[in-house]
């Protein structure tokens, strides 16, 4: 075998040995690359101390952090938020309405209320990205959503006639 070859094998062989140390060899039926060298070096009759060649130093291994949990050879990250202190949607409660919770109730007429929070949420500078209203026959409803950097709002209201009161829902 010529001396390049068996000089490859070494640093090959060096070098696999360099990055896989500390690592569990994983139990197989398969040669590994190292005794294939190995029985490739000892095989060759002109093998010589003096072909040895000094492999690359391993990169550095990077720090992982806590929460990655080892499957086999390989590392599985996972990131939970555990922030329980992220901002609620802003309780924006039409003047004059009744109730607690989210759930009012008001006197005035549907499109008044309507357009009293389309008017905060934009003076408030939320971005409205649904604003749907619809009348059919006596009956009002609208939906306007709503968001800033921080928060989000959604505010639905509902009349069911001119005479009744309008439900007013705040998420």
């Amino acid at each position: 075998m010529p001396l390049l070859t068996i000089a490859v094998i070494v640093v090959f062989v060096g070098y696999s040995l360099l990055t896989n140390a500390g690592n569990k060899p994983q139990e197989t039926n398969l040669p590994t690359p190292e005794a294939s060298a190995e029985a490739a070096i000892s095989a060759s009759p002109s093998s010589s101390p003096n072909a040895m060649v000094s492999p690359r130093p391993a990169a550095t291994p990077k720090a992982t952090p806590d929460n990655s949990q080892t499957l086999g050879d390989s590392k599985i990250n996972i990131s939970v938020s555990t922030d329980d202190n992220k901002p609620i949607g802003e309780q924006l409660i039409y003047p004059g309405a009744n109730g607690s919770s989210g759930h009012y109730t008001s006197d005035a007429d549907g499109e008044a209320v309507y357009s009293w929070y389309k008017s905060e949420m934009e003076n408030r500078g939320y971005h409205v990205g649904n604003n749907v209203k619809t009348r059919a026959n006596d009956l009002f409803k609208a939906v306007l959503q709503g968001s800033t950097s921080n928060n989000s709002l959604k505010v639905s209201i509902v009349q069911e006639n001119s005479g009744a009161k309008t439900e007013i829902t705040i998420e």
